[in-house]
């Protein structure tokens, strides 16, 4: 289980990769002072990508989490609970 907490003013939108087919892999909005879980299982570890309430993955921050983490997300780029931030994809 992953938790995902939003102590930004702002509602922000994150999604988590799987491995497998259970679980969505889709953007959930966590409004300002709000949480999400997510049940995912796996030792590898997983991909969560936050970005400003609306905006496309292309703009967001990517973070390498772990199962059972619980994260806070104070701004895209402040982020605790995560192991390490990942480079964007989409940047050249």
């Amino acid at each position: 289980m992953i938790t995902v907490n939003n102590v930004n003013k702002d509602s922000m939108d994150v999604a988590i990769n799987r491995w497998g087919s259970d679980g969505s892999t889709d953007f959930f909005t966590i409004s300002s002072e709000e949480k999400e879980t997510w049940d995912r299982t796996n030792g590898m570890g997983f991909v969560m990508v936050i970005t400003n309430r609306g905006d496309s993955r292309n703009s967001g921050s990517y973070w390498f989490v772990k199962n059972n983490a619980t994260i806070t997300i104070s701004s895209l780029n402040n982020v605790s609970g995560a192991m390490s931030q990942l480079v964007n994809p989409y940047e050249s």
